[in-house]
């Protein structure tokens, strides 16, 4: 194994991509508080007692609710949910928001995230996993694309 191969084999294990438990919640607003002004919905006011509900309703119903930490740091978190298509009883998973701390990034962290939330959309039984990219599109364009996602529509946004 070369210096390069030992170096990304020491990254990953460093990481660690575990479920988020209510406790974690004041670290998930400060994380989302960094993702929300860095994203597209800087403009829409921030609420962290908003966040918090969201992230209970999800580990409530037992959706996907998943950090990356590292070193003992959560870095990084993705949250999804399994929900019926509009129009057949078949079940998709959608994340609700994918974020790796700017300080964390390069690390894989976000294709681990991914991964788990693969994992998990099989296991509940989705036929199809379709994450909602709306800010940072090159660097998530790339990343599912690396991951074998296509591209399918495309999101808009005004302001009113």
């Amino acid at each position: 194994m070369d210096t390069r191969q030992s170096a990304m084999l020491l990254i990953m294990n460093t990481t660690t991509i575990r479920p988020a438990t209510e406790a974690d919640i004041p670290y998930l607003i400060m994380l989302a508080s960094v993702m929300h002004a860095e994203s597209s919905f800087a403009s829409v006011p921030f609420d962290a007692e908003v966040l918090a509900l969201t992230v209970i309703r999800l580990l409530d119903d037992q959706q996907f609710v998943m950090l990356a930490e590292i070193d003992g740091r959560i870095v990084g978190a993705m949250l999804g949910a399994a929900t019926p298509f509009a129009f057949s009883h078949a079940m998709m998973a959608q994340d609700v928001a994918l974020f790796v701390h700017p300080g964390a990034r390069g690390r894989l962290v976000s294709v681990r995230l991914v991964h788990a939330f693969e994992d998990w959309a099989k296991q509940h039984d989705c036929l199809q996993i379709r994450p909602n990219v709306s800010s940072g599109c090159e660097a998530a364009c790339r990343l599912y694309g690396l991951l074998g996602y296509r591209p399918v529509g495309v999101s808009f946004v005004k302001e009113i």
